[in-house]
């Protein structure tokens, strides 16, 4: 049997960014958008995403699969990736993978969940096969993510959509 893909997700940034568990270790490799210098800011997403495009591998190797969060997004379950990664193993024609969203709203007190359809978020994260990275350039733009999929889709990519909220955003009101 084939070993698993070896998956990198890029996080973007967040005051307290979640540090997801995943039944997919040791393959997947999550980057966060952390605060840097002395100022404690963090760079403009669009240059992180491009960066870790660019820079980052998994034991020296390019990874099979990338994955592109906002800060605000988590998994929904320990086994999310794992059913990510399945859908680009189950047809090798797929190229770009997205998924429902839990919308999870706090406010003081409460705490409201929602389930989404992507779509309506407008921003959804996304994950593509490596094949397809040198296709994949973010810019600044408040929904940098629908960029890159409206992109990707004028190209003939092919896209699935998982109807099933695997990512959660929270949103503090």
């Amino acid at each position: 049997m084939s070993k698993s893909p070896s998956v990198l997700v890029a996080v973007g940034a967040n005051e307290t960014p979640k540090l997801p568990r995943q039944n997919y270790e040791p393959r997947v490799h999550t980057i966060y958008n952390m605060p840097v210098g002395a100022g404690n800011t963090t760079p403009e997403d669009y240059n992180f995403f491009n960066g870790v495009i660019q820079s980052d591998t998994i034991d020296g190797e390019i990874p099979n699969i990338y994955g592109f969060l906002k800060g605000n997004h988590s998994y929904s379950s320990p086994s999310s990736l794992k059913e990510i990664v399945g859908v680009f193993e189950l047809d090798p024609h797929v190229e770009i993978v997205t998924t429902d969203l839990l919308v999870k709203k706090i406010s003081i007190d409460t705490e409201f969940i929602e389930y989404s359809h992507s779509e309506a978020i407008n921003d959804c994260a996304f994950f593509v096969k490596s094949s397809l990275i040198d296709h994949v350039k973010f810019e600044s733009n408040p929904e940098i993510f629908k960029g890159v999929l409206d992109s990707l889709v004028r190209q003939g990519k092919k896209i699935y959509h998982i109807a099933e909220p695997l990512l959660t955003a929270e949103f503090n009101e």
